[in-house]
């Protein structure tokens, strides 16, 4: 175990950097435009349980969602699943590879499961508008990410450019280059543009 990568083998709570997975999801679904603005009241009461914002003098009263991916307002993550819907935002989460391996070049690799969306409780699902209470690899995070900035289009990641082969008798070598491989469409382009542009601002 002292070998393997921990970026690929252990999971954690990535909180507040999943917020703009939670944005993107709500502009592909053509739903708001970053502009629009929102009430902020600083809590929401679920069950036993309120969820509210880290820092309030930021986050309470009218704002854009742009302020509040800015400004990494909670309130806000939790209207946004609750206009979604479980079904909706986890099916995203999904496509996303969440929940698989990336198969990158490199042993151990461990994917992370999420329990049925069907059976989550109300709190557990606005928890995890903002990444509590669920797990993912860095190296989870960072392709879907790339997902999410670079493109649209969810890439198999990959620790190897080429591969150099000795030509037998000679001191020569045949070189193949890596070719990156687009799996799956997950959002529209307009989308990546718009979230590349929200987090640079």
């Amino acid at each position: 175990s002292v070998f393997v990568d921990k970026n690929i083998s252990i999971a954690f709570e990535p909180w507040s950097i999943f917020k703009a997975f939670t944005m993107a999801i709500w502009l592909d679904s053509d739903e708001i435009r970053l502009d629009d603005y929102y009430q902020d009241d600083g809590s929401v009461k679920i069950d036993i349980y309120t969820i509210q914002d880290a820092d309030k003098t930021a986050c309470m009263w009218y704002h854009s969602f742009q302020e509040a991916l800015v400004d990494s307002c909670n309130v806000w993550m939790i209207r946004i699943v609750q206009a979604l819907g479980k079904e909706i935002f986890y099916n995203y989460l999904t496509k996303l590879g969440f929940w698989e391996a990336t198969w990158i070049e490199l042993a151990e690799e461990k994917k992370w499961s999420l329990p049925n969306a069907s059976n989550l409780s109300m709190a557990w699902f606005f928890n995890n508008s903002f990444w509590q209470w669920v797990a993912v690899t860095q190296i989870q995070l960072a392709t879907a990410y790339s997902t999410l900035v670079n493109g649209w289009k969810y890439m198999k990641p990959t620790i190897i450019s080429q591969i150099r082969t000795k030509t037998p008798n000679s001191d020569s070598f045949t070189i193949q280059e890596t070719i990156t491989h687009s799996l799956k469409q997950i959002f529209r382009p307009e989308v990546s543009d718009e979230m590349r542009n929200a987090l640079f601002s």
